[in-house]
């Protein structure tokens, strides 16, 4: 059976899948390395596939202090199943989320303008409107204000179900 051909004249062959590496493509010292990494996962509770990315990046950064190194961190990396880039990444401590700092003549112009408006306009127009007065504010600061003060526009609240046509 042949090939669909485009219309550019080349024939439209489906990608070779990647070679999947096992544990015989490995290096000696890549398959000290591997054994010890399954050999500590198997030991602490519970197996996660995060685990293991946490430990191969251990592994890699501190790659100095080991008298095997990883020579092929491609093929180790195929083997574990694991994302060959977040070897690399650095193992980062997670900030607490910044507080925002509400500015409170934003927040009463939006709500003096909504009661103003008779509740009628939505988010967008009062930015469009707020905007046009000479006011600079990003469209996510005022998002921000808007959401934290509560206020729903009637322009966009669901209707009911109206009666049959029949």
């Amino acid at each position: 059976m042949k090939s669909p051909i485009n219309a550019g004249g080349k024939n439209k062959s489906p990608r070779k899948p990647k070679k999947k590496y096992t544990i015989n493509d490995l290096s000696e010292n890549d398959r000290v390395i591997y054994q010890e990494i399954v050999e500590n996962v198997l030991r602490s509770s519970g197996i996660k596939h995060a685990i293991v990315v946490e430990e191969l990046k251990k592994r890699k950064q501190q790659q100095e202090n080991y008298k095997d190194k990883i020579e092929n961190s491609t093929r180790i990396s195929s083997i574990l199943n694991v994302n060959r880039s977040s070897i690399y990444e650095k193992i980062r401590v997670k900030k607490p989320p910044k507080e925002i700092v509400y500015d409170e003549k934003l927040l009463e112009w939006i709500r003096k303008n909504f009661i103003l408006n008779g509740k009628a306009k939505g988010r967008d127009a009062l930015y469009k409107i707020y905007k046009n007065e000479g006011n600079f504010v990003s469209t996510y600061v005022f998002q921000k204000h808007y959401e934290f003060l509560g206020i729903k526009s009637i322009a966009y609240k669901k209707k009911g179900k109206g009666t049959p046509k029949e």
